[in-house]
């Protein structure tokens, strides 16, 4: 009898020491909710003060950014309203310049949103002509950051050193687009031979329109080169976007490139195929 009832006793004291620890684990875990609920309030808190002390120190600045540091102080207190990647940090000051080219000022406040992974931006402005100009510039820019973010091969056009991205902001400024470099999976094939890969690049070049399922006045493209890491001379395909809605990265056109090739015949091939025709 009494092991039984020592057995009993033991189960009971067992079941209570777990609803204990359950009870408590519960009100830890509330406590936890709670505190990083405080912490989260405080933080809106903090950064909606923030933001509220930052219009005013706004107002003070002259509307449109003539003294010397006006724009890169604009930048740093209307920083929460544009896109947080660093890529901008090197594209805003050329953008807020090129708005303000247009007639924008900061009266116009500049709004950014995200929709699916692409950013969206605009002015709120009752000048019609100043927010239909300002559009060229948010989609001029907003693809100098996709170019930046995810495009490895991108040379500024007046540059011919290590290209940095104040060079691609200043041509972008210009409303001159970067050409990209374009290197078809030819050169292995063709035994890196420059006389056959130029004549197959141009080939392909002439092509470029179809491949991309875009029209001739969208792009424009040229035979350019540039040196490996042996400092070796190579001959490619640059190319510019000039009214493509669908600005696409090296990558994708290579792969585009690629694909028509499968299709089409491959590098020798093609040459093959140019030479029976003449």
């Amino acid at each position: 009898m009494k092991g039984e009832f020592y057995i009993s006793a033991f189960c009971f004291l067992t079941v209570v020491a777990v609803l204990i620890r359950k009870n408590y684990l519960r009100k830890k875990i509330a406590r936890r909710q709670t505190d990083l609920q405080d912490l989260q309030q405080s933080a809106w808190k903090e950064n909606t003060r923030t933001q509220l002390q930052n219009e005013e120190l706004l107002k003070s600045l002259n509307p449109i950014l003539s003294a010397p540091d006006d724009i890169v102080e604009y930048i740093r207190l209307n920083r929460h309203n544009f896109p947080e990647e660093e890529q901008w940090n090197a594209l805003l000051p050329y953008m807020v310049n090129d708005l303000l080219a247009i007639g924008w000022n900061t009266h116009s406040k500049i709004w950014t949103k995200q929709k699916n992974a692409d950013y969206q931006m605009g002015i709120l402005s009752d000048d019609s002509v100043v927010m239909k100009n300002s559009n060229k510039v948010f989609e001029r820019y907003l693809w100098a950051y996709e170019l930046l973010a995810t495009n490895p091969k991108y040379v500024a056009t007046n540059h011919s050193d290590v290209i940095t991205e104040t060079a691609i902001c200043q041509d972008i400024s210009k409303n001159k687009d970067p050409y990209i470099k374009i290197e078809p999976d030819i050169y292995e094939e063709l035994d890196y031979d420059n006389d056959s890969i130029i004549r197959c690049l141009e080939i392909i070049r002439h092509k470029l329109p179809q491949i991309l399922q875009l029209t001739e006045s969208d792009i424009e493209t040229f035979i350019t080169s540039d040196t490996n890491f042996l400092g070796q001379e190579y001959s490619l395909i640059g190319l510019r976007f000039i009214s493509a809605k669908q600005r696409l990265n090296s990558e994708d056109i290579e792969d585009m490139i690629y694909e028509w090739m499968e299709n089409n015949g491959s590098a020798r091939k093609l040459l093959t195929i140019q030479s029976q025709r003449k």
